[in-house]
């Protein structure tokens, strides 16, 4: 009797635990459906990002270029109040306060130049002067062995005066045998809107004031460049000698027998041979020597031989001032705004410091400065609409 008691309360347990259990689930599926049913009422401020890549910021930029606008016309107006200008000034704006090396340049390159037409000249004389005096020697009708003894004398300056011009020519060349990087005027892109503005505002101010910018010209077919008519000239006296080297090659002795050779004349014809040979050597060191003028560095810019002659062009447009110009520095930042009942707004910022130098052809500083500015834009994503540049 007390087993089945036992048993009976065991089941009963059993029910109440089964009931209480579905309950709970029954209680818990209608507050997953009330609070599913119901909106919530917490409150959560906007969120948003902004992935800032190259072109996001491009407004930015714009108003860095506002700020650079801005100090450009006071850079104009300090330079055209200037008391030295003179009547008719004539500025070249250059990006470079290294502007002395182009004149290095020239005064490097231009006696070299010389020195080669000098050299290649006094060669076409030297072998000339050979050939007239052996033919004189077989004019006098006496025997080819004599006639060669006798044009001796001419043949031994020739050598004589080509072992100096060969030495040289080994020392001017290894000049440029070095790694010697030349390295011509170039405008950036960066400074290149400043260098407008500025040019622009200056010519707006002074009628009279003429501005301009370095290799940006044409050179007219019957400008007289004067490195570039001495190239020109020492070619032809290169293809002068080469033709005369053939000539001297004819005249080579013949045996006083047919079909025997002396001596003497053996030596002779080797004398001609050796002046021959020096100045083919000299031919080609100054090919050579043309290459490295003419050859742009590897580095990029102008031949040595170019930025000689784009110099020697400056001086005939009488460049009064020299105008430097340089963006220093310069950036730009975006803000976003955001919050909890509004529409996001966008600021941008964008700022840079710029230098310039007004100084005469001889160096002396007339007036120079570094000015930095800033400009500010806003735009509104609920108008679509972006503010005016605001620089400060």
């Amino acid at each position: 009797m007390a087993g089945k008691d036992v048993e009976q309360q065991t089941k009963e347990e059993n029910l109440r635990k089964a009931k209480a259990e579905a309950d709970k689930a029954e209680a818990e599926a209608r507050k997953a459906k009330k609070d599913a049913e119901t909106p919530s009422v917490k409150s959560q401020p906007l969120e948003g990002q902004i992935a800032a890549d190259a072109k996001s910021g491009y407004i930015a930029t714009l108003a860095a270029y506002s700020a650079m606008a801005a100090r450009a016309d006071e850079i104009a107006s300090d330079i055209c109040v200037q008391p030295d200008l003179g009547d008719s000034p004539r500025l070249l704006v250059v990006d470079s306060l290294d502007f002395c090396s182009l004149d290095i340049q020239v005064i490097q390159l231009s006696p070299q130049l010389a020195y080669w037409e000098e050299a290649l000249g006094s060669l076409v004389t030297t072998i000339v002067t050979t050939i007239e005096g052996i033919e004189k020697a077989r004019d006098k009708k006496a025997l080819p062995l004599v006639a060669f003894l006798t044009a001796g004398p001419t043949i031994t300056a020739g050598l004589e005066a080509l072992k100096g011009v060969v030495g040289l020519a080994a020392d001017v060349i290894g000049f440029f045998r070095v790694d010697y990087d030349i390295r011509g005027q170039t405008i950036s892109l960066s400074n290149a809107a400043l260098q407008a503005l500025v040019a622009a505002r200056i010519i707006e101010t002074n009628k009279k004031c003429s501005v301009f910018l370095p290799a940006f010209h044409r050179v007219k077919l019957d400008d007289k460049i004067a490195v570039i008519e001495a190239l020109n000239r020492c070619i032809l006296q290169k293809g002068t000698l080469k033709q005369k080297i053939a000539d001297l090659r004819k005249l080579s002795p013949k045996p006083v027998t047919e079909g025997q050779e002396t001596e003497e004349a053996k030596k002779l014809a080797g004398m001609l041979e050796e002046i021959c040979k020096k100045a083919e050597q000299v031919i080609a060191e100054f090919l050579e020597f043309n290459k490295a003028i003419t050859s742009p560095p590897q580095g990029g810019g102008y031949s040595a031989l170019a930025s000689a002659a784009i110099r020697q062009y400056v001086d005939l447009m009488h460049i009064s001032h020299l105008l430097y110009l340089n963006v220093t520095s310069s950036g730009g930042e975006m803000v976003l705004g955001k919050g909890l009942f509004q529409s996001g707004k966008i600021g941008y910022i964008g700022g840079c410091a710029v230098t310039y130098v007004l100084a005469e052809c001889s160096g002396k500083i007339v007036t120079a400065n570094t000015m930095i500015n800033h400009s500010t834009s806003r735009y509104s994503l609920s108008d679509n609409n972006l503010s005016a540049f605001n620089p400060r």
